[in-house]
């Protein structure tokens, strides 16, 4: 199998915005403590501009340090973009709600 098809999401201003630009991201989780550090910048209002104009929906429910365990890692994570939700869709669906 290859590992780039079975993607199930990707980390990062960058990738979450190329994702979300080639219509691969389906839903966005972003930090909710991102303001803190002044850091809503033009690339973060980026993703969330052209999210809209995609129809994804943003969720704000965590903090940044939450998304890096939530996802299994051990640093901070701002922003999280879900490609596949593959073996929880039950729960995709209802977040989408």
């Amino acid at each position: 199998k290859n590992a780039k098809a079975r993607r199930r999401l990707v980390m990062g201003l960058r990738e979450v915005a190329r994702g979300i630009r080639a219509n691969k991201v389906k839903m966005v989780i972003m930090a909710n403590n991102l303001d803190e550090y002044g850091a809503i910048d033009a690339k973060l209002q980026g993703i969330i501009d052209s999210a809209g104009e995609k129809d994804v929906p943003i969720i704000y429910e965590l903090n940044k340090r939450k998304i890096g365990k939530a996802i299994g890692k051990t640093i901070k994570v701002s922003v999280v973009g879900i490609q596949n939700a593959d073996g929880a869709q039950v729960q995709f669906k209802a977040l989408k709600k």
